[in-house]
């Protein structure tokens, strides 16, 4: 196993990589066959360290805390690559590249029904 992928699995077995991905389940935004949903409001570090191993993660989570801020609970100083993102979302701005990715990912959840709507819904089945 070389140390990149070492590096993901300790990652993906972490329970911040679990906390978060399980959460995003329970949301309907993430789907796997090997993660139970979360019902537990995950915290922003959890995300931060579980997207280094999901980049779906860094693409979903601008647009999650643009239009569900109570669906990430913020224990941290939100870094400046996501702010960057959140600020792309609020002004409907083009970023280029997005936690090395292209912005165009994280951008195409911005409306998506299943944030705006789907998530919204499920987020009121969990006491905070």
């Amino acid at each position: 196993m070389t140390m990149d992928m070492a590096y993901y699995k300790k990652i993906r077995d972490g329970e911040a990589y679990k906390n978060a991905a399980g959460w995003l389940v329970h949301l309907g935004i993430l789907k796997t066959n090997y993660l139970k949903p979360i019902l537990r409001v995950a915290k922003l570090t959890e995300f931060l360290e579980a997207g280094e191993a999901e980049p779906r993660i860094f693409e979903v989570l601008p647009a999650l805390i643009f239009h569900l801020p109570e669906a990430v609970r913020i224990d941290c100083e939100i870094p400046p690559e996501l702010q960057k993102g959140l600020d792309a979302m609020k002004n409907n701005g083009e970023i280029g590249t997005f936690y090395k990715m292209p912005w165009r990912g994280a951008e195409r959840w911005k409306n998506n029904p299943v944030i705006t709507e789907y998530a919204k819904r499920r987020l009121g089945e969990v006491e905070n």
